[in-house]
């Protein structure tokens, strides 16, 4: 198959944070996508997702719940978000695509072709592996591998035929939707090591390797073992896990009824009454009564 790459990179980044530092680059980064979409003639409306409201527009979304700030940003504008990486920031999903043009009259073939590709790998991992088809009058136009619920959920379509612009005539774009732990792992990752939106494309390429499709070659040429997230131990997913869902709702139940209560109702299956009296004692004289 004779391809060129034309267009890769990010296409696609939800991050949410509490810190106000953070706060502050999202602010940043929503500012020059409005400004962009401004100069585009798109319009900013309110909106909200997941929980969270606030301002959104055609290719970025900045909103509130609670302390926590929500950034979204989409298409073109995405590309390079990477470089504001934080560690302190959850990343909820990464989008990130190859494009690339094939020879006159050939999208719907090469798309059937990676359709067919993906349903004769091997697959030795859990279940079996979905792959769908989308047809237009006989003719491939989109294919699903995965499902949405899963960390990986890969989109391969007829570019030109999703969104009418002519510079996409004769092109396949493949997609990878990352998110989850995977995304999150990644995220920092790209924090940690400054490893760029080349190696989120090499993530792309091993990913569509391991299912059987083989793209035109990767610019620069290089690929990364799939990203897996390294387990918890028991004790840190434990403590993990009361830092997401339980401190929120003892902080509730301390704002109505005080630090005593609820610090009894948790520790006295665990202490003697003789420790659990030294401990309300201790806190009482950094607390008060």
């Amino acid at each position: 198959m004779a391809a060129k790459i034309i267009n890769w990179g990010v296409d696609y980044i939800r991050l949410t944070s509490r810190l106000p530092h953070d706060h502050n680059s999202f602010e940043q980064e929503f500012q020059r996508v409005l400004k962009q979409d401004r100069a585009l003639g798109y319009k900013s409306r309110s909106g909200g997702a997941f929980g969270f409201w606030g301002t959104s527009t055609r290719h970025g979304m900045l909103a509130v719940k609670d302390d926590w700030r929500m950034l979204q940003v989409s298409g073109r504008l995405a590309k390079g978000m990477e470089d504001i990486a934080k560690v302190t920031q959850n990343c909820t999903r990464i989008d990130v695509q190859v494009t690339f043009r094939v020879e006159e009259g050939q999208v719907a073939q090469s798309i059937r072709d990676f359709y067919d590709a993906a349903c004769d790998a091997p697959h030795t991992e859990g279940r079996g592996r979905k792959v769908k088809l989308i047809e237009e009058n006989r003719k491939a136009q989109t294919v699903y591998v995965g499902s949405r619920a899963s960390d990986y959920y890969l989109r391969i379509y007829d570019k030109f035929s999703e969104s009418g612009d002519e510079n996409y005539k004769n092109c396949v774009r493949v997609e990878l939707e990352i998110k989850g732990k995977t995304s999150k792992g990644m995220w920092r990752k790209l924090a940690e090591e400054f490893a760029g939106e080349g190696y989120l494309l090499a993530v792309l390429y091993a990913y569509c390797l391991r299912i059987g499709i083989v793209l035109p070659p990767a610019p620069g040429g290089s690929t990364h073992e799939i990203y897996k997230p390294v387990p918890k131990k028991c004790v840190e997913a434990t403590l993990a896990w009361m830092q997401r869902s339980v401190k929120p709702s003892v902080a509730r139940v301390v704002n109505e009824y005080g630090w005593l209560l609820p610090l009894r109702i948790l520790l006295e299956d665990v202490l003697t009454e003789n420790e659990l009296l030294t401990v309300e004692k201790s806190c009482a004289m950094i607390w008060g009564s």
